[in-house]
């Protein structure tokens, strides 16, 4: 039988849901849903839309299990996120999608840049200005003027959002132009308010502790804004687990050529050196004896997955915890704290673990010849590599807009099955201490 180690996280949806019964006949269904991703000439000229085409490439294919064709404009280098140097065609082969000319038939395509398809009512574009982050259908792209990478993550995670819920059956997804203001959350995304200042400053001390989904995202997210001196930057890296086959479904830095039993902290950190910027690991749990040295990052982008590290997280002048769902009814959530604007993470987080639900149909039918083992299938987490794409670049945003005293959150809710409704409670970080920065076009300030 399937071990919780190795069992595909998004195709455990399948099985929640009741729309397989096995985890073979998850794993068929699954390898229906493709993908068509159309390269424009003007992407590599871009940092923005290299983060939207690099992030739809390294989501997509965990998702869209029957195989993601690339075409395109395929011949020239990348300049942005993990992979700068690389030729985009050798990374679009590494991250598991295939070059090769369009799925035939009604597959959807999602177009980056100023490519064309064909089949236009099956198309879905992910677009962006400044700080607005958005796909559509329609055709009306923002003015993609104002560069800013964070969106780009954002842009690219929801058009494979978009399009894997409508290969699922979703009957709004991928008929909609929808997206999000990262620097007002309550702004209408099309409006010219959306846009928000030019990206100024950029942290230079970052603590990130739990790098498992959201923490490798958070990595990805980073590994693409625009330092001048990368080398200036210091990210800690905090875990105490290793790779196992399951990371691959939502993993970001997990590779298809990833080995298996690697460190956590040693697989990022090597991604985030070959970006040029310097980091120290720490492989041990985040609990109450974790102290803050004088010379260790003070912001901290948090990536657990359980409330008890959380409820340690006031150590940190500010923290940043982004909460996912788990079940397959809310997979596509989100929920921000912000500390201190949220209160004290040890009240916040000071809550009971949930009873065991009932199993659902598929696992029940099979407890009888194997109760401990589909319990532990069962009490498995679903996860889609997008969910936490998206995540990320709230998360990093938040951290952005606390440099030029831009909007703050204290609490948020997000749900990509909704996308334009976004809760929020405001938060004050005026009181919060800076921990270095770097501006953008400078080699030091």
């Amino acid at each position: 039988m399937t071990s919780p180690d190795e069992l595909h996280r998004t195709i455990k949806l399948e099985l929640d849901e009741g729309r397989a019964t096995t985890v073979a006949e998850a794993e068929r269904l699954a390898s229906t849903y493709k993908l068509n991703v159309i390269v424009g000439s003007d992407v590599a000229t871009s940092a923005t839309r290299q983060a939207i085409l690099l992030t739809a490439l390294n989501c997509a294919p965990r998702a869209f299990r029957g195989g993601v064709a690339v075409s395109g404009d395929l011949d020239w280098t990348v300049t942005a996120g993990p992979f700068a140097g690389a030729p985009i065609s050798e990374v679009a082969l590494r991250l598991g999608t295939s070059l090769a000319p369009p799925f035939d038939g009604d597959t959807a395509a999602v177009v980056v840049g100023d490519a064309h398809h064909a089949d236009a009512e099956r198309c879905i574009a992910p677009t962006w200005n400044g700080w607005a982050a958005a796909v559509t259908v329609s055709g009306h792209r923002l003015s993609e003027s104002a560069e800013n990478p964070v969106s780009g993550v954002l842009a690219g995670a929801l058009a494979v959002s978009e399009t894997f819920q409508a290969a699922r059956g979703a009957v709004v997804a991928s008929r909609r132009d929808i997206g999000l203001s990262l620097w007002d959350i309550n702004t209408d995304w099309s409006s010219v308010d959306a846009v928000g200042p030019d990206l100024q400053y950029l942290p230079t001390q970052l603590w990130l502790p739990g790098l498992g989904h959201l923490g490798q995202a958070y990595a990805w997210t980073i590994s693409f804004l625009p330092y001048a001196d990368p080398h200036e930057v210091h990210l800690l890296l905090q875990d105490f687990d290793t790779v196992v086959e399951a990371n691959r479904s939502t993993g970001l830095l997990v590779l298809p050529d990833t080995p298996e039993g690697v460190r956590k902290t040693r697989l990022v950190a090597a991604a985030m050196e070959r970006r040029g910027l310097r980091t120290t690991i720490v492989e041990r749990r985040f609990d109450d004896t974790t102290k803050l040295l004088v010379d260790e990052p003070r912001w901290a982008l948090a990536g657990f997955d359980s409330p008890t590290p959380r409820r340690h997280l006031d150590v940190f002048d500010l923290a940043i915890d982004l909460g996912l769902g788990a079940g397959h009814d809310d997979y596509l959530a989100m929920h921000l704290h912000s500390f201190p604007a949220a209160g004290n993470s040890s009240v916040v987080f000071d809550i009971e673990t949930p009873r065991d639900a009932a199993l659902p149909p598929a696992w029940a039918k099979q407890a009888a010849s194997d109760p401990c083992g589909v319990l532990q299938l069962a009490g498995v987490a679903v996860g889609a590599s997008f969910v936490g794409a998206a995540a990320s670049a709230v998360g990093v945003a938040e951290l952005l807009r606390v440099l030029v005293r831009g909007p703050a959150n204290a609490v948020a809710s997000w749900d990509l099955r909704a996308p334009q409704f976004f809760d929020a409670v405001p938060g004050d970080t005026a009181m919060v201490r800076n921990p270095g920065y770097q501006r953008i076009g400078a080699s030091r300030t």
